[in-house]
């Protein structure tokens, strides 16, 4: 086993370390447009996975208040569990005391190791 998977593995057990830290939210995939020219309508497909996920705030030194706002949400995953590509503009649904709010994917992050997946997420 090489660093990098070292690094990955590590990444997971943290995650489960963490217990009632981590969350499960809903991770949904968004795919382009597509257009049906027989029934003249247009939808836009989707795959859904519940993920679990380490919620927080942004660090105060990245928020520049163009890029990063002060209510933004800070997402991490470890990357090898995490069952898609993650895409801007995808959505994660986070449910907290019984009202789910959805956040827009605005910015996907990894660290050198590839071990988690950073997202920045925003309500829209």
């Amino acid at each position: 086993m090489g660093l990098k998977e070292t690094f990955q593995n590590a990444a997971i057990t943290a995650v489960n370390a963490a217990g009632n830290v981590a969350e499960q939210a809903t991770y949904t995939q968004l795919s382009s447009s597509v257009y049906d020219v027989s029934s003249g309508t247009a939808s836009t497909p989707s795959a859904s996975s519940l993920v679990s996920f380490i919620f927080s705030a942004f660090d105060a030194h990245r928020i520049d208040n163009h890029n990063i706002m002060p209510t933004d949400l800070r997402g991490l995953v470890p990357r090898s569990t995490f069952p898609y590509t993650p895409g801007v503009d995808d959505v994660v649904t986070r449910v907290e005391a019984g009202v789910s709010t959805a956040y827009e994917v605005k910015g996907i992050m990894t660290d050198e190791a590839e071990a988690t997946w950073e997202f920045q997420l925003r309500k829209p």
